[in-house]
C-alpha cells in the first residue's frame, strides 16, 4: 500500500450531499463501501454510494473482504478523534478503512485523510471528485508548471483561463474509436493541451477512410487506424504521452488502461461499442463524453407525385433530390449515475421545455440516436467538425463548473435553412442495469 499513490475517487454529487449533511450537523458520519483498483503506480479507492448514521460501521459486522470510507463531521477534530475512529472500526484481517475529515482550519479548506489496514496507517494522497471542475485535493503544496513553452499555449490560456487550461493539460483521456470522428476528436484533444491520450480501435484503414480520417494517406491502407493516428498526433505534440491500442472496447487491456484516465470519450458507430464504453465509465466512475453523427437519405417526393408533365430535361424542384439528406449529431456528457442507456429512455418533451435552447421543429428531432437504427449513407467532415467542436466546449464548460450534471446537445442541419440546436440537462429515469453495476 505504501508504494502507491493513494487516491479516493467519489462522484461529486455524493460528496456534496454528504458534506452538506455533516457540515450542517444533520448527520454525524457518512460512510460507503470502497472498491480498490490498482494500476500503474496508483491505488484508486472508488466510492459509489454513501449512507449516514451516528456511529461508524464495525469491520466485524461487515464481510471480511469489505473496505469502506468514513467521512467524519468537520466539528470533530484532533489526533485523538482520528485514533478513536480507527479503534472503533475493529478492522478484520484484509480490510481497509479510509478515514477522511474535511472543512478544517480557519478557511475550512484543510483535510485529514488516512488509510488503515492490517498493521499499517498511511496517508491518503489525493481526493478526486468526479463532477463539475473535476476538483482534486492533494497533499502536494505546489502545482507543477504547465510547461516550459508558455507562448505555445497563450491563446488557449487566454480563452479558457489558467485554472481551466491547467485541468485540460493535466487530464488523461481514453478515446474509443479512431475513425473519421475519433481522429478529429483526438487531434482536438491534443491541440487543446491534453498531455496524456490513449486511443483504441481494432479496425484497419480502408480506402473509404482516406477522404475524412485525419492524418491518413494512401500508403497507410491496411495499417491500424490507431497506429497511424498516434504517429500523426506525435508530429503535432511530441511532448505528449500518446498510446495506441488495437483492441475492442470490451478488451480487458482497455479496461485496465481506463483505470488511470480522467475522461472517457467514445466516437463509435455501433451500439454495442457505445454501451461497452458506458459500462467502463460506470464501473470506474468516470465522466463519459459520447459523440455520434448521421447522414441518411430522407424520404423525398418523386416526380410522379408532384403532378403535371415532367420531361426528362425538366424538374419542378429547385433543388437536387439526390442531395436530400438528414444530417445530425448527438453529443452527450454523462456522469456517474446516468449512462447512454438511461438517456435513450428520456422523453422527447424534456428537451423542448422553456429552459431548452429550442428552434422551430425542435420537437420533431427524434431522441433515439439515429446510428442505432441503421440507414447510414455517408459521413461528412463538416458535420463531424461541428460535433467535435460542441463536445470540446461542453468539456471545457464542465471543467469550469458551468455544466453541473449530465448534458445532451443535439444538432441537426436543415438543408436550405441552417442549423437546429437543442441542448438540455438530462436525468436518469430510474434504476439502470449499467449504472448499478
Amino acid at each position: 500500500m505504501s508504494n502507491f499513490i493513494r487516491r479516493l475517487i467519489i462522484p461529486s454529487s455524493l460528496w456534496n450531499n454528504a458534506y452538506g449533511e455533516l457540515a450542517t450537523g444533520r448527520q454525524q458520519i457518512a460512510w460507503g463501501y470502497v472498491q480498490r483498483s490498482f494500476h500503474d503506480h496508483f491505488c484508486d479507492l472508488i466510492v459509489r454510494h454513501m449512507r449516514f448514521g451516528e456511529t461508524p460501521p464495525s469491520g466485524r459486522k461487515l464481510s471480511a473482504m469489505d473496505d469502506w470510507l468514513l467521512l467524519d463531521n468537520p466539528s470533530s477534530t484532533g489526533e485523538s478523534t482520528v485514533r478513536h475512529r480507527i479503534e472503533q472500526s475493529e478492522l478484520c484481517s484484509g480490510q481497509w478503512m479510509v478515514y477522511l475529515q474535511t472543512g478544517l482550519g480557519d478557511d475550512h479548506s484543510g483535510w485529514i485523510g488516512l488509510i488503515a489496514g492490517g498493521d499499517q496507517l498511511v496517508p491518503l494522497d489525493e481526493v478526486r471528485l468526479v463532477g463539475p471542475r473535476m476538483p482534486v485535493f492533494s497533499r502536494a503544496e505546489n502545482a507543477p508548471p504547465i510547461n516550459d513553452e508558455p507562448a505555445r499555449w497563450s491563446r488557449q490560456v487566454g480563452a479558457l483561463g489558467e485554472n481551466v487550461f491547467r485541468r485540460v493539460h493535466e487530464s488523461s483521456v481514453l478515446l474509443i474509436g479512431a475513425g473519421r470522428l475519433g481522429g478529429l476528436m483526438g487531434e482536438s484533444l491534443v491541440r487543446s493541451g491534453v498531455q496524456k491520450l490513449i486511443v483504441t480501435d481494432p479496425d484497419e484503414i480502408e480506402s473509404h477512410n482516406l477522404d475524412a480520417t485525419f492524418g491518413t494517406r494512401e500508403s497507410d491502407l491496411g495499417r491500424f487506424k490507431t497506429v497511424r493516428l498516434v504517429e500523426h498526433l506525435n508530429e503535432i505534440r511530441p511532448d505528449a504521452h500518446l498510446v495506441g491500442l488495437t483492441r475492442t472496447a470490451d478488451d480487458p487491456l482497455v479496461l485496465e488502461k481506463a483505470k488511470c484516465v480522467d475522461l472517457l470519450v467514445s466516437c463509435v458507430d455501433n451500439p454495442d461499442a457505445r454501451e461497452q464504453a458506458s459500462r467502463i465509465a460506470a464501473r470506474l466512475v468516470k465522466p463519459h463524453l459520447d459523440l455520434g453523427t448521421i447522414v441518411r437519405h430522407r424520404v423525398s417526393p418523386q416526380p410522379d407525385d408532384l403532378g403535371g408533365d415532367v420531361s426528362e430535361n425538366e424538374s419542378p424542384l429547385s433543388f437536387d433530390l439526390e442531395y436530400d439528406r438528414d444530417l445530425g449529431a448527438d453529443v452527450r456528457l454523462l456522469l456517474p449515475g446516468c449512462c447512454v442507456r438511461c438517456v435513450s429512455a428520456v422523453d422527447v418533451s424534456s428537451m423542448t421545455s422553456d429552459s431548452t435552447l429550442t428552434t422551430p421543429q425542435a420537437s420533431d428531432i427524434e431522441l433515439t440516436p439515429d446510428w442505432q437504427r441503421g440507414g447510414r449513407t455517408g459521413s461528412l467532415v463538416s458535420l463531424n467538425s461541428m460535433a467535435v467542436g460542441v463536445a470540446m466546449q461542453m468539456w471545457f464548460d464542465f471543467l469550469a463548473g458551468r455544466i453541473n450534471g449530465p448534458f445532451w446537445h443535439r444538432l441537426r442541419w436543415e438543408q436550405g435553412v441552417g442549423i437546429q440546436s437543442v441542448a438540455q440537462r438530462v436525468h436518469s429515469p430510474g434504476k439502470c442495469e449499467i449504472c448499478e453495476t
